[in-house]
């Protein structure tokens, strides 16, 4: 056992030794300090003074914040406002019968169009359609600008516990640089997007990763009339040693 022992410490100083002599970064993964996202990078040499990288960046945020509610709120009073009696009529006559359906599915007496969906559904998710019941129950019972915004209201609490989550996949090359590897790009698009981004040694075998971009003509518009001027510019640092973030997600959207 001690002679195993002692050919798996030899065997990782080893592995160790032939890692930190590489002078570029290889496979790891590192968390944003800015956003609850995290990079997985592949990196293989091309030549002495250039490496191609292939990342997979997971980003988690949350569906809505708080501050949304007050203009999503002055929408659908806004929208109740604006309807003409028949279109009152005819949008609460769709909302009634889906209330009435659901009033008898939670309380048993109606089958769910998809019995099997709603067996699997959580706890959770069934006080979702509990509170949409009696929102909606309201809005029939009583029709107004502030019962329509309840309505929206239940939905908007379940959005505040979601979390989504988004993959995106990219590859970039780098050329050796002066305390790391700066990425290699040119300006694309309308917008004239230049990427740099950047790896910069840490400590050890580990690298920190700077994820930026410049617009270099910020007077001109991409499609359906965004401003290259409003496009982000921001620095965001990953590191590799980032701390687990808190998110309170009880749902999960995957986009």
């Amino acid at each position: 056992m001690r002679k195993l022992n002692s050919l798996w410490t030899v065997s990782l100083v080893a592995w160790a030794s032939a890692v930190a002599a590489v002078d570029y970064p290889t496979l790891g993964t590192v968390h944003g300090t800015v956003d609850n996202d995290a990079i997985r990078f592949d990196c293989k040499p091309d030549s002495k003074e250039t490496i191609s990288c292939d990342f997979i960046q997971v980003s988690t945020t949350h569906a809505a914040k708080e501050s949304d509610w007050p203009k999503r709120k002055r929408a659908a009073e806004t929208s109740f406002k604006k309807m003409t009696p028949a279109e009152l009529k005819e949008e609460l006559s769709g909302v009634c019968k889906f209330t009435i359906q659901l009033e008898g599915i939670l309380a048993g007496t109606v089958e769910p169009p998809d019995p099997t969906m709603w067996a699997a559904l959580s706890a959770e998710e069934v006080k979702f359609f509990e509170k949409s019941a009696v929102a909606s129950k309201r809005m029939c019972d009583k029709p107004s600008a502030e019962n329509l915004a309840a309505i929206g209201r239940v939905s908007f609490e379940r959005e505040l516990r979601t979390c989504k989550i988004s993959i995106n996949p990219f590859t970039q090359r780098f050329r050796k640089s002066s305390g790391g590897w700066s990425v290699i790009s040119e300006p694309t698009g309308e917008c004239g997007i230049v990427q740099l981004s950047k790896f910069e040694k840490a400590e050890n075998i580990f690298w920190n990763y700077t994820s930026r971009k410049a617009v270099t003509n910020p007077q001109n518009e991409m499609l359906l009339g965004i401003k290259c001027s409003d496009l982000d510019e921001g620095v965001y640092p990953y590191v590799w040693n980032g701390s687990d973030k808190h998110m309170q997600c009880d749902f999960i959207d995957y986009e």
